[in-house]
């Protein structure tokens, strides 16, 4: 009976021995996999915004009146896909809506697949319900990063996952802010702050 419980013992040793390797395998497969996010930089400081798609909000410094730009992450770059303000004037593009649209909805349409689309189309129908008293203009502009100053006398803010963050609290005038899209570990997420946990805290901290 010695032999026999030797050969149960040896592989259920071994066994374990695989069960272990596969499953340290698999967390540090998940730990180093890579999945986009958008990257918000200021004050030698950053955070991270939920989801793919965000918001700027401003006041126009001529005008007086909300601007709006919607943006969301494509492959690499961001995908400027709307703006919206309140009425024309100054600094407002002056072609109409059917001339800056063209046939951009039918292109963006053509470079995603269909769940991608089905999402593009269900966040365009949120966007215009949001906005449905603004001036719309459909642009689909794809850009590397973003450069935005910000300041308190335009009140300028990010809107991300309906949730309003008010950048322009965190930082001084004039305060040049980069937004981008960056491939990030699962780990590398996990030691870097949410842009959603500074609205829970005094600007003095981000400011000093």
């Amino acid at each position: 009976m010695i032999k026999p419980l030797k050969n149960q013992y040896g592989q259920l040793r071994f066994t374990g021995f695989f069960v272990l390797v596969f499953l340290i395998s698999g967390v540090l497969l998940v730990a180093n996999w890579q999945q986009q996010r958008i990257e918000v930089v200021f004050k030698n400081q950053s955070c991270l915004l939920e989801g793919t798609a965000f918001e700027l909000q401003w006041i126009h410094s001529v005008e007086k009146q909300q601007w709006v730009e919607a943006y969301q992450v494509q492959d690499k770059n961001l995908l400027l896909t709307d703006t919206y303000f309140e009425t024309f004037g100054a600094g407002s593009p002056s072609m109409s809506a059917s001339d800056l649209i063209d046939d951009s909805i039918q292109h963006q349409s053509q470079l995603l697949n269909q769940k991608q689309a089905a999402a593009y189309q269900a966040r365009q129908n949120h966007l215009n319900q949001k906005y449905q008293h603004y001036v719309h203009y459909q642009v689909n502009q794809q850009l590397p990063y973003l450069n935005w100053m910000v300041s308190s006398h335009v009140k300028a803010i990010i809107i991300n996952q309906n949730q309003t963050l008010p950048i322009y609290q965190w930082v001084s005038d004039y305060t040049n802010i980069y937004i981008a899209p960056k491939k990030l570990t699962v780990w590398a997420q996990l030691l870097q702050e949410s842009c959603h946990d500074y609205t829970a805290h005094s600007s003095a901290r981000i400011r000093g």
